[in-house]
């Protein structure tokens, strides 16, 4: 949750210069002692206010545009209208999020990742995945799971491996145990290993 920060606003005589104009535009510097301000309001309610630690605070009651064009022609583009927020960084620009702490992304809605190319994640520690519904992982190419420790499928109701070709499982000391049955549906299957418990 977050609010709108209060304003430092406590002019004195003769400290705060003022200026209005006939529309309704209002620029104050403040020099008031221990609410130094400088402030920018436009008639529409959108303003710029500075207050005495350095603290800006802007609000925007329509859309807003920043453009910053740098010296190579790149350009960091935002956009906030209709309530939907726009960020794009032109050319071969690259975007960093960084914090010493944690980052949490959250929506009630749907959050999407597309890349043109790789997507890489990296985790110092574990990575963990769940979901309350039917979770799929697919590929136009290969799957490949890979692990230097074990690696375990657990499940509380049915396995079912099914391929259109063959399964094959390769292992120095095979072990195969299903209480209830463990199917395999394949054009061929070969198990190769030490013989099943």
């Amino acid at each position: 949750t977050w609010s709108e920060p209060f304003s430092p606003y406590q002019p004195k005589y003769p400290y705060n210069e003022v200026k209005e104009t006939e529309s309704g535009h209002v620029f104050e510097m403040d020099d008031t002692v221990g609410h130094e301000r400088v402030s920018l309001i436009h008639r529409s309610g959108t303003f710029i206010e500075m207050h005495p630690d350095g603290s800006k605070v802007e609000k925007v009651t329509k859309a807003n545009y920043q453009i910053t064009m740098s010296d190579d022609g790149n350009f960091f583009y935002i956009l906030h209208a209709n309530g939907q927020t726009w960020i794009e960084l032109g050319q071969e620009g690259t975007v960093d999020v960084f914090a010493t702490n944690s980052v949490n992304v959250r929506t009630q809605g749907t959050i999407n990742l597309h890349a043109d190319k790789d997507i890489n994640m990296f985790a110092g520690g574990k990575i963990n995945m769940k979901s309350t519904e039917a979770t799929t992982i697919e590929s136009d190419s290969k799957i490949t799971l890979n692990s230097v420790g074990d690696l375990t499928l657990y499940s509380q109701a049915k396995i079912g491996v099914l391929a259109d070709g063959s399964i094959a499982l390769d292992s120095n000391n095979g072990s195969w145990n299903g209480g209830s049955g463990l199917v395999f549906q394949a054009g061929g299957i070969d198990l190769n290993g030490g013989a099943p418990e």
